[in-house]
């Protein structure tokens, strides 16, 4: 009979430290959960910097403006011509051509558009 009453109270024992480990895990998990919020509000509560909108330039209507490109004098002068010789032809098609045509020029051709 001892040895059944030795298992009893170690069985009881057993029982008690489960009871206090159950215990402890449940403080943990009440912890960690204050800790996940405590992360969550803080995540929520930081923002990125906004950056200010860069001011825009103001720019003299009477200054001088850049030179025009020999390519765009020349373009300028042709783009009539190609449009009246094909009508259906459309506006990307025109510059198309007007590229090619100016690469068929010569150097000494180029340079009489070029300032």
């Amino acid at each position: 009979m001892s040895s059944t009453s030795s298992s009893k109270a170690t069985i009881a024992s057993l029982k008690a430290e489960i009871d206090e480990l159950r215990q402890s895990i449940q403080n943990l998990n009440t912890e960690l959960s204050g800790l996940k919020m405590s992360l969550l509000n803080e995540a929520t509560t930081t923002t990125t910097p906004v950056k200010a909108p860069k001011e825009k330039k103001v720019r003299d209507p009477d200054a001088p403006k850049k030179p025009v490109k020999g390519f765009m004098l020349f373009s300028q002068q042709k783009r009539a011509e190609i449009k009246a010789a094909n009508p259906d032809m459309t506006f990307g098609q025109i510059g198309a051509e007007l590229g090619r045509l100016w690469k068929a020029l010569s150097a000494e051709e180029q340079a009489t558009y070029k300032a």
